[in-house]
């Protein structure tokens, strides 16, 4: 997980990539994701990207559903 700006006009958005989960599941967490930090972002693949740099608070959701991440980048 970590945070890209580069191709987006200077906005930074957070990339979440590589989840061991489905589809449906990727849907549900970013729903999720979207809603707590009442922001926008959509799913590409099996790469979630959200706008803004919520890093912090997106580790600690993904630690409570007990997948082992970390932050990369700057």
């Amino acid at each position: 997980m970590g945070k890209e700006r580069k191709g987006r006009g200077g906005k930074e958005v957070t990339v979440v990539k590589n989840l061991p989960w489905s589809a449906l599941q990727l849907t549900k967490f970013a729903s999720e994701i979207k809603s707590k930090c009442a922001t926008g972002g959509t799913i590409k693949g099996s790469t979630i990207e959200i706008q803004g740099d919520h890093r912090k608070f997106i580790l600690e959701l993904l630690r409570n559903c007990g997948v082992e991440a970390k932050i990369s980048g700057g």
